[in-house]
């Protein structure tokens, strides 16, 4: 066993609070305002629009639904992302650990 691997087994359990996992960027959360720059008369009529759905009788206009599913994506991705992040956070937390405290113990060895 090496010394970075006892290190690894005897990390603390919660991950400390400047560690942050590697990761990709976390992707942008859309909204209606991402897509349509109108005045607020003309959002709350989308917004509306958006509330009545497709079978309530109104014609829904497709920049608004497409705009929908890619809102309805994008929190998709973002909840996915986060939950990543926490695992991430707790699979990486010990070899991280390790690494900190081997460096910091490299630092105070004589040159």
């Amino acid at each position: 066993m090496s010394l970075r691997d006892y290190f690894i087994a005897h990390a603390p359990a919660e991950p400390q609070p400047w560690f942050s996992p590697d990761m990709p960027p976390k992707p942008k959360r859309l909204s209606v305002s991402s897509f349509f720059h109108y005045d607020a008369a003309k959002r709350e009529q989308l917004r509306c629009l958006c509330d009545f759905g497709e079978d309530s009788g109104y014609p829904i206009h497709r920049d608004v639904l497409e705009a929908e599913r890619l809102i309805s994506q994008s929190n998709d991705d973002c909840e996915r992302w986060e939950s990543d992040y926490v695992k991430q956070r707790c699979i990486q937390w010990p070899a991280a650990w390790a690494d900190a405290v081997l460096a910091e113990r490299l630092r105070g060895l004589p040159q």
